[in-house]
């Protein structure tokens, strides 16, 4: 496995990082992701003197994916779970 160093920019600062070779896609696209967030989040709540500031809405997007993660991934254990169920029911049948 090979390293690269990478520059990406989240919620306009810029960061340099090492990652390994295979993981390039994957992390600049959870970097689009995260801006693509935080822009929905100013947009639904624009900033004022008294409102939120950047790190506010790096925080919402940080919590609205770590949320849509773990949707999908209680999703795949339910249908991992589902198909256990079904071999298991398989298995019964073919016993008795």
């Amino acid at each position: 496995m090979s390293e690269l160093t990478i520059n990406l920019k989240i919620a306009n600062r810029s960061y340099t990082i090492n990652i390994n070779r295979d993981d390039e896609e994957d992390i600049r696209k959870a970097a689009d992701l995260i801006n693509k967030a935080i822009l929905l989040y100013k947009n639904k709540y624009p900033l004022r003197e008294d409102g939120p500031k950047e790190q506010d809405y790096l925080a919402c997007a940080a919590v609205h994916l770590i949320s849509k993660a773990l949707r999908f991934e209680r999703k795949i254990k339910d249908a991992e779970l589902e198909d256990m169920v079904k071999d298991i029911d398989e298995i019964l049948k073919e016993e008795c």
